[in-house]
């Protein structure tokens, strides 16, 4: 904006009545994305209702902020009485940093969410009147992103509780994770099925045609995710006066977690390569098929034993068998086919290495 001698003037937006500006800056950030904010900041999200006008019959009300609660209340009153219009205009200035425009903005007619432990009881009480229970958690926004790193794998506070609470109420329970990296999974022993979805597009669709057998989940496991962080092989992932240290060697990913079960460590949640479809498999013994110094190429039937056509996928570790003057790891994966097949149909699926291990 300018002045009045024509001068340019940073435009300072002012809260309205009742906010402070650290209070509208933290709603902002809360609500940005598709999560719905915070119960700590449900009075503000209310509150920053900068203006609020009802027109019932032939008056009208007008409200501040921070006489916003009373101005929905009203609404909520007029709304009851049939046939009767009411209107309802919203006007909100974010103040963002770096002047981006991004907000998301809820009129809403009743409280949705209770409490957390309402919440809580509330889905235990649904799953144990259901035949079966779906339940999806994961990450958000805002603790998973390229652009930062995370303190931890644990879920969101409340969801792994969630998860144990309607497993509980219904055995017959199918969870859902949806993150982009591991989360802590303390209870897949537990669960009839969990499904990994890795922030999918279009994810309600994908999600009904995976669990009602129109499309096969035929993933699997890039990573290795731990029962519990105390688990997690390496935790140090910051440089330490500009230096970081890679300690485990070769013994990278997988290879240190088996590493550390031959010594007698845990085991994961969910092991590197793991995924399971909807129909069954018999692997033969594999065979070497062709070999050389530059090549190695093994050979193996695979026979679909199910009850519908499906895929899998066939992966090949490789050991010394001999001491070896060099550090190796316990095992590592040579290679992997993906082979599909019909209900007693057996395929043969080769795996080549381009450079066999010596």
């Amino acid at each position: 904006m300018r002045s009045q001698d024509g001068s340019r003037q940073a435009r300072q937006e002012v809260p309205p009545p009742g906010v402070s500006r650290a209070e509208r800056n933290d709603h902002l950030t809360e609500s940005h994305g598709a999560q719905r904010p915070r119960r700590t900041h449900e009075r503000q999200h209310r509150r920053v209702l900068a203006h609020a006008q009802s027109t019932s019959g032939g008056g009208q009300r007008r409200c501040a902020a921070g006489d916003s609660e009373s101005a929905v209340a009203g609404l909520r009153r007029r709304t009851r009485e049939a046939g009767r219009p009411v209107q309802l205009t919203l006007e909100f200035r974010p103040e963002l940093p770096g002047g981006f425009p991004v907000a998301r903005l809820m009129l809403e007619t009743e409280e949705v969410f209770g409490t957390p432990a309402e919440e809580l009881a509330r889905a235990e009480e649904l799953a144990a009147a259901a035949d079966v229970a779906i339940v999806v958690v994961g990450t958000t926004e805002t603790i998973e992103s390229e652009g930062i790193d995370r303190p931890t794998l644990a879920l969101p506070d409340g969801q792994e509780e969630l998860v144990r609470r309607v497993l509980a109420a219904d055995p017959r329970t199918v969870v859902i994770v949806n993150s982009g990296g591991p989360v802590v999974l303390p209870w897949p022993s537990e669960a009839p099925a969990t499904l990994l979805t890795w922030f999918p597009q279009q994810f309600g669709a994908v999600l009904a045609d995976v669990l009602s057998g129109a499309t096969e989940p035929g993933g699997r496991m890039p990573t290795t995710w731990a029962a519990a962080e105390a688990d997690v092989p390496v935790w140090q992932v910051e440089p330490v006066d500009g230096r970081l240290d890679y300690a485990e060697g070769i013994h990278v990913g997988y290879r240190e977690w088996l590493r550390r079960a031959a010594a007698g460590g845990p085991a994961p949640a969910v092991p590197f390569g793991h995924g399971l479809g909807y129909s069954g498999w018999e692997i033969a013994d594999p065979a070497l098929a062709a070999g050389s110094d530059e090549q190695a190429v093994v050979a193996v039937e695979v026979t679909n034993v199910g009850q519908r056509g499906g895929k899998h996928v066939v992966q090949a570790y490789v050991s010394r068998t001999a001491a070896s003057a060099f550090d190796r790891p316990v095992c590592w994966l040579m290679g992997h086919a993906v082979v599909r097949a019909q209900p007693g149909e057996t395929v043969t699926a080769r795996l080549e290495s381009a450079h066999p291990p010596r």
